[in-house]
């Protein structure tokens, strides 16, 4: 919602470091699922 609401350069805190490339992948306009296959190998 952030990042839609106020950009991909908005600051967010208290991320749980397993969502951080969900959440990394959202900012480039990707979905939030896109390289869970890579990291599951």
């Amino acid at each position: 919602w952030f990042i839609k609401m106020f950009g991909a350069n908005v600051n967010l805190g208290n991320i749980a470091p397993t969502e951080v490339i969900a959440l990394e992948t959202l900012r480039v306009g990707l979905r939030g699922d896109t390289f869970f296959q890579y990291l599951n190998a």
